[in-house]
């Protein structure tokens, strides 16, 4: 009678035994209620983008600024004006000289907004400095509409920096209309690089 006890309950424990071992299993990788799950609250390290990268931003229309009459003229120091790429040849982000414009307009195109963000970054970094922002036109037009547009140029670049956070009395504006062309020909090639902002600074 023992003897037979003895048999039927070796299977029994086996069954409790795999039992709980599965149950185990089960268990192991469940988080408690209200756990949040591994890495649930770990963030993604993103890269911050720098001037010049990412979306391309979308053209500034100087129309949508108020207008700021200009400051009373600075003349430049004994130093003369240069352009600003010629100042500081340590400077971390590239600035540019100048920028071109579409036929007949003042708009500043998409591929110049995040160059133009650095020069006015510049202009916040030197605070000594100041600003003259040259118009320029291609050949074709009366000299006087061109004088017109050179000013229209120059005045939308500088509007575009005092929104970027420079004192409106470190800008000034000068047109040249069509008088200073950048290259002496007479095609779409050479138009396009007189239509044109440059870009000089100084101190005063």
């Amino acid at each position: 009678m023992l003897q037979v006890n003895r048999h039927r309950k070796i299977p029994l424990l086996f069954a409790f035994a795999l039992l709980f071992s599965l149950t185990g299993c089960k268990t192991k990788g469940r988080t408690k209620t209200g756990e949040a799950p591994p890495f649930a609250n770990a963030t993604a390290h993103v890269e911050k983008l720098g001037p010049g990268e990412g979306i391309p931003p979308e053209p500034w229309d100087p129309n949508g600024f108020e207008d700021i009459e200009p400051p009373e003229r600075l003349e430049p120091g004994p130093g003369g004006a240069s352009h600003i790429s010629e100042v500081d040849n340590t400077y971390e982000y590239s600035v540019v000289d100048r920028v071109h414009f579409d036929y007949d307009s003042d708009l500043i195109k998409s591929e110049w907004v995040h160059p133009l963000q650095n020069n006015a970054r510049w202009m916040k970094d030197h605070p000594s400095y100041f600003m003259i922002i040259e118009g320029h036109c291609d050949e074709r037009g009366t000299n006087e509409y061109n004088l017109a547009l050179g000013e229209r140029r120059a005045a939308s670049v500088r509007k575009f920096l005092i929104q970027e956070g420079v004192d409106a009395d470190r800008v000034q504006v000068k047109s040249y209309g069509e008088e200073q062309p950048l290259d002496p020909g007479h095609d779409e090639s050479a138009w396009y690089q007189n239509r044109r902002a440059e870009f000089l600074v100084s101190q005063p």
